[in-house]
């Protein structure tokens, strides 16, 4: 059994019982047996312009370690990294990785971005990699 769907103002939450099974869709039970629901699948690739000599890698992991810091589902691929959230909380991930890489010697920073808003806050990685989770 999955659980209601409960909205308060504009968020949407997911009510657990306490028996209920989870099928691998990285919802987890909080104390108040809520969930925020996913409101947003942002995919970043960053590319830092990076100082004659240097490589560009140490900067794409330094990105990677603010999402994954943040605390928000993510994927990292081979061209970009996908996260899933509140839109305004992975908006404000891409600010902090824009930042770092300013902060730690890049020149400019430019950043490809594909973002999927779904207004019913349904948006889910899991869901669209049902057919394909290995990416085969």
């Amino acid at each position: 059994m999955r659980g209601a769907v409960v909205q308060t103002g504009t968020r949407k939450y997911v009510e657990y019982e306490e028996d209920d099974e989870f099928d691998g869709h990285r919802e987890i039970k909080t104390q108040g047996r809520e969930k925020n629901m996913a409101q947003a699948l942002l995919s970043i690739q960053i590319i830092p312009k990076v100082n004659p000599g240097e490589e560009v890698i140490p900067y794409v992991d330094e990105a990677i370690s603010i999402i994954k810091a943040s605390g928000v589902p993510y994927r990292v691929g081979p061209m970009e990294t996908t996260m899933e959230g509140d839109l305004d909380q992975l908006l404000d991930i891409v600010k902090q990785m824009s930042a770092a890489m300013i902060e730690r010697g890049s020149p400019s920073v430019l950043s490809q971005i594909k973002l999927s808003v779904d207004a019913k806050a349904n948006a889910s990685m899991a869901r669209l990699l049902q057919k394909y989770p290995d990416g085969q």
